[in-house]
């Protein structure tokens, strides 16, 4: 196999690179077809993308994201990804490069094969949000023998990762809820009033990281105990019956 492993994306608009494919850019990965030179998909090499915000990515935000390539009988790995919106970059001394091809401006592929650490590859990348939308990573993965035949021996796999926007609410449903929440700014303790019995209260911080938090409800009443918490702005989401809203709080 080549020691340096160079992929092939195939985009919406004709563009082709050289072995990898990923399909139909605009729309997401289309994982049933697999690799043109490397064969197709297999499950043997699992990828992934870790350190999404679990509450959805705030608009204008930098997130850190790992996408990993595992397989247990291969040596190294390499990938190409994409994100079809917002501003991709890389991180020094991760193994990446950013490539501009054309119009498409967020591709990061490997700078050189990046050996495998207990059967894992890790590249570490950066992502700007951008102001909307629901945004997909396109990304392949091949895990590599560096026996230098070739092709041969190739373990690829492929597919899509799914971010969504954080939950915004109407203007008047933050107003409400801003007013229904007691002291704010607060040095810990939150009051949150007029909420039905089984309404459901969730604390994020400024990354979209859910926070562990003491909620306690009594009745329509709700008090929730951030003073293990560093100081900073944080989201409060609430589900209360069908309708869902989400406000800021400060800790102070």
């Amino acid at each position: 196999m080549r020691n340096k492993i160079l992929f092939n994306l195939l985009f919406l608009g004709g563009l082709t690179l050289s072995l990898i494919t990923l399909e139909s850019y605009s729309t997401g990965y289309t994982s049933t077809t697999g690799c043109s030179c490397h064969g197709n998909n297999n499950a043997a090499t699992v990828i992934a993308i870790t350190g999404f915000p679990s509450a959805g990515y705030v608009p204008g935000t930098a997130y850190t994201f790992t996408a990993t390539v595992t397989n247990s009988t291969e040596v190294a790995a390499g990938l190409a990804l994409s994100a079809s919106a917002g501003t991709l970059d890389t991180i020094t001394g991760q193994g990446t490069k950013l490539d501009f091809f054309g119009s498409l401006q967020n591709i990061i592929t490997h700078s050189s094969p990046k050996a495998m650490t207990v059967g894992t590859a890790s590249f570490d990348f950066t992502w700007t949000a951008p102001a909307t939308g629901t945004v997909n990573f396109n990304m392949a993965g091949n895990a590599v023998n560096l026996a230098g035949d070739q092709e041969s021996g190739d373990v690829p796999n492929a597919g899509t990762f799914t971010l969504e926007q954080a939950l915004a609410s109407s203007a008047s449903d933050i107003n409400k809820l801003q007013n229904v929440v007691s002291p704010n700014p607060s040095t810990g303790i939150f009051n949150i009033t007029a909420l039905s019995s089984n309404a459901k209260v969730v604390l994020y911080n400024s990354g979209g990281e859910l926070q562990q938090v003491n909620v306690n409800t009594v009745g329509k009443n709700t008090c929730l105990d951030a003073c293990k918490l560093s100081a900073g702005m944080y989201f409060l989401k609430v589900t209360n019956g069908d309708k869902q809203t989400c406000t800021t709080i400060v800790k102070q």
